[in-house]
């Protein structure tokens, strides 16, 4: 079975496979026969010592049953030499490195992020640099894309939203045309502290999980439409409202009735 393979200095491409062929209980040289190769090639390939060719990747996407946008994702992954900034595992997607966001929030959220994302064929990764107004995660249409939306994790410690505008405003200032908007994810909806309804005074709040989207309401209007709040249920459909929509993320919105 795909235990066979040993996953410890694999790139995120061949923990992608490497996952696959655990969930079928195979072995890679069962996989090798099926597409046509053989197992010394493909353990190359896992490993990125060669990098792997179209029709080989083609090949596992149907053999596997990917969907478009994991197929996509895959030849991504291979034309950048196995990463995209962050490595995966059959569990996930986890930091490569500890940047700033792996450091300062759960793993469990930045990955949900990430694979939920990914997997709708946009490209995305985590910032490298050190800055309390740089983004936590850039999203673009694809890794070519200018511009782009960033996904931040707001600090546990400035929930306010007068905070979350300043910072909107600031990183507008740094990133200018290029930040299409900036959004501030919860990860449970009504987790930060909500904007009192009918209240001009945005320091005096409440802690009432009901008004988190009057929050995120006047933080869009506030910001001139450029910075939200978002949770794990409205992210993608957030994104899709400053994003191209790939042809996965028109079958997610209307799997979801939006």
């Amino acid at each position: 079975m795909g235990k066979n393979i040993e996953t410890k200095n694999l790139t995120q491409f061949g923990n992608l496979i490497a996952g696959e062929l655990e969930k079928r209980e195979m072995k890679l040289s069962e996989l090798a026969d099926a597409i046509g190769s053989d197992p010394a090639s493909m353990s190359r390939f896992l490993h990125f010592k060669r990098r792997p060719p179209g029709e080989i990747i083609d090949k596992m996407v149907s053999f596997f049953g990917l969907s478009g946008a994991e197929g996509c994702h895959l030849h991504r992954l291979a034309e950048n030499g196995g990463d995209l900034g962050l490595r995966s595992s059959a569990t996930g997607f986890q930091p490569r490195i500890r940047y700033r966001t792996a450091r300062r929030f759960a793993e469990y959220d930045l990955n949900a992020l990430m694979k939920v994302v990914a997997g709708q064929g946009w490209h995305c990764e985590v910032c490298k640099e050190d800055d309390p107004f740089s983004y936590d995660v850039k999203v673009a249409a694809s890794e070519d894309s200018e511009k782009f939306v960033a996904v931040n994790f707001p600090d546990p410690r400035k929930p306010e939203p007068d905070y979350l505008l300043r910072k909107t405003q600031a990183m507008q200032g740094i990133y200018k045309d290029l930040l299409a908007a900036s959004l501030f994810y919860e990860g449970v909806a009504g987790s930060l502290a909500a904007y009192q309804k009918g209240n001009q005074d945005v320091r005096q709040l409440q802690l009432e999980a009901s008004d988190a989207e009057s929050t995120d309401a006047w933080l869009q209007m506030a910001s001139g439409d450029k910075g939200r709040i978002v949770h794990g249920g409205n992210l993608v459909q957030v994104l899709a409202e400053y994003l191209e929509p790939t042809e996965a993320v028109r079958d997610y919105l209307k799997a979801e009735g939006r």
